[in-house]
């Protein structure tokens, strides 16, 4: 069962890809937090970002690629018709860490990024959509045939 975040995570990835996929300069521009080893991976772990930004109303929701994700699920373009889409959920449940089936060992939603061990970064969009209990999601996503970067892990906070 797909969430509301998982969903507009998915469609506002798709977006940002449509409008920026062959633009070189945009992907530099990009913080260093949300750089990964691909363009597909750094649209997925800027739309997750910003979709948490959305929930806690600190992103700025003109963007293109939101616009478009807002006219494709059929929602205005406001926060108080994002907040209503996605079901008063809180952006403090959707960061942290989740203990995912992968490795049973904990990743960070955010970014994917493995905790206190060695193994390799896991989609955002794949942790969260398995924190929310959508396993075959999570096993989609995981299986979309992009191929993990590894890691030797982040220090837990």
């Amino acid at each position: 069962m797909d969430t509301p975040v998982t969903v507009f995570i998915t469609l506002y990835t798709a977006n940002l890809k449509a409008i920026h996929g062959s633009d070189a300069a945009f992907l530099p521009r990009m913080p260093a937090d949300l750089k990964r080893e691909t363009p597909e991976a750094t649209f997925e772990a800027l739309a997750t970002k910003m979709t948490h930004s959305l929930i806690g109303g600190r992103a700025e929701k003109d963007g293109e690629a939101i616009k478009r994700t807002c006219k494709q699920l059929g929602i205005k373009h406001t926060y108080k018709a994002l907040t209503a889409y996605f079901g008063g959920v809180k952006e403090t449940e959707l960061t942290g860490s989740y203990v995912t089936t992968y490795c049973n060992f904990a990743h960070r939603v955010e970014d994917g990024e493995p905790l206190n061990h060695e193994c390799f970064v896991l989609p955002p969009a794949a942790v969260a959509a398995e924190r929310n209990g959508d396993f075959p999601l999570a096993l989609a996503l995981r299986s979309a045939g992009k191929p993990f970067r590894h890691s030797n892990g982040v220090k837990a906070k």
